[in-house]
């Protein structure tokens, strides 16, 4: 059997050479994974940090009040802020003195409580509302607005 030089070419041409070590290979080829989103990242660190914030301020508030209200025997912030004496309760003006009735300072204390309780649970609603709606996808682009504009009436002839 004789083999002609153009066999022997062809031959040669198909076969492909043994791939030779390229130890920089690794680093020319695209990565199996894809990138990190930071954008992504920095949107759930700021929603996870919002919610505990806003979790952590919520207990800081229910342990305060408990403080502030109840002790152990009696209600703690009418015993701090009920005056031991009735001289306590008289304001003395130029003009004479004003006498209060001993029932007005539980009733300012109350007032105090609520409001400074509605405004710390307020301030750790929102912080949970706010690392929620982070949490979500980003919101779609905002499609243009349709034409809410009625379509003419066709002519009843």
């Amino acid at each position: 059997m004789t083999t002609t030089t153009s066999d022997l070419a062809r031959s040669r041409a198909t076969t492909t050479p043994p791939p030779r070590y390229d130890p920089l290979a690794q680093f020319a080829q695209t990565p199996p994974h894809t990138p990190i989103d930071v954008r992504r990242a920095v949107r759930t660190f700021w929603a996870f940090a919002l919610v505990a914030a806003g979790i952590g301020i919520t207990v800081w508030l229910i342990v305060l009040i408990h403080a502030a209200v109840f002790h152990p025997r009696t209600v703690g912030l009418l015993d701090r802020l009920t005056p031991t004496s009735i001289e306590a309760l008289t304001i003395t003006f130029p003009a004479g003195k004003v006498e209060l009735p001993p029932a007005v300072m539980p009733v300012i204390a109350y007032i105090f409580l609520i409001l400074l309780a509605s405004i710390g649970a307020r301030i750790a609603a929102m912080m949970m509302k706010q690392g929620v709606s982070l949490l979500r996808e980003e919101p779609a682009p905002e499609k243009p607005e349709a034409d809410l504009a009625l379509p003419p009436l066709a002519s009843d002839a």
